[in-house]
């Protein structure tokens, strides 16, 4: 694989990528550090920011503290209102070094930790909209929580915050309840008072979210809106902006010509969700099947590449060799997919 065929494989999140850099790593390094100094995910809200894809990379060096170090260094220079995908992507690396031990990593995580937090405390009055410093803090709280004893303790520390400053309420953390750890820690909040203070708010506010959506949806005019635009979406027209080639070849054609620049995002990835809905409707023309490796191989959104080989599994298009890359995709939904397929065809 050519430097530049590595770059573009690594920038989509593919296998393949990865299987190349396990055996010649110091080949491609350069590349490595070039596209995964930043969040490298697509749509990170949707498919997630592809770190431990990074981590599992960056292990495959025989010092992969280089790579630490680049993102410890990124990681500290952001500014807690530096609100964006980098946040979350430098935490999430930063817990895979230290559950493996790493002390650097973790004291990094600690600092930024303490710089968020006392700055919620701190804080005099809420903005009315955006709050940066919030959503930096969910991203390594979260990140953080991976045990039972982390999660105690980030939890103590926000009951404190409601104690000390009343301009927060429930509706600021509710993002930090949504695990089976808020619920162990529910059963026995009353014996902290801090943990007590956390609970009671973020229940207070689920009970009055509930209220609102109960009454939404006993509104008539709400309902009528709702089935309407569910109408509207179920009924809507494909291909409006770009007709559907009538032959395999003028297809892969359009699709090269198209290809998936993220300036041009809008145009081929509507394209794409417009194929993948004619076989959700079962109606799409046998020659359609031709774009599934294409978009699989080329595609910079991870969960379109799971519909595409999902589509393709069932047209019976896996070969071995595109299942044992899948096992080292960025999207887990995938890996979790060729794993499956895998266990079928190995004999036991």
């Amino acid at each position: 694989m050519t430097k530049k065929e590595l770059t573009y494989a690594l920038s989509r999140g593919l296998g393949r990528a990865y299987l190349a850099i396990k055996e010649n790593p110091e080949k491609y390094k350069k590349e490595v550090v070039k596209t995964l100094s930043v969040c490298p995910a697509f749509d990170p809200q949707c498919e997630g920011t592809r770190s431990y894809y990074s981590y599992a990379i960056f292990c495959c060096y025989e010092q992969p503290e280089y790579f630490r170090d680049i993102i410890i260094n990124r990681f500290l220079r952001l500014s807690p209102a530096d609100c964006g995908w980098n946040t979350a992507y430098y935490t999430e690396i930063l817990v895979d070094f230290a559950c493996d031990g790493d002390k650097i990593a973790e004291k990094a995580l600690a600092s930024k930790y303490k710089t968020l937090y006392d700055l919620l405390w701190n804080k005099k009055e809420l903005p009315n909209g955006h709050f940066p410093v919030i959503d930096n803090f969910e991203f390594i709280c979260n990140a953080l929580s991976v045990r039972m004893s982390n999660f105690r303790r980030i939890a103590k520390d926000i009951g404190r915050l409601f104690l000390h400053n009343p301009n927060y309420d429930g509706g600021s953390f509710v993002w930090f309840s949504h695990s089976d750890y808020f619920k162990r820690l529910s059963r026995n909040a009353d014996k902290d008072e801090c943990i007590a203070a956390f609970v009671n708010a973020v229940n207070k506010y689920d009970a009055e979210q509930r209220e609102i959506r109960r009454e939404r949806e006993s509104d008539p005019v709400y309902q009528a809106e709702r089935a309407s635009r569910r109408k509207k979406y179920i009924e809507r027209e494909l291909f409006t902006e770009i007709p559907l080639p009538q032959n395999e070849s003028d297809l892969v054609k359009l699709l090269t010509e198209l290809g998936t620049d993220k300036e041009n995002e809008i145009t081929w990835h509507r394209f794409h969700f417009d194929i993948f809905e004619l076989f959700k409707r079962k109606s799409a023309p046998r020659y359609l099947k031709s774009a599934l490796p294409i978009i699989y191989s080329t595609t910079l959104c991870s969960n379109c590449r799971a519909i595409a080989l999902c589509e393709m599994g069932k047209r019976r298009m896996l070969t071995p060799e595109i299942l044992n890359e899948c096992l080292y995709d960025s999207n887990s939904d995938i890996v979790k997919f060729a794993k499956r397929r895998l266990k079928r065809i190995t004999p036991q």
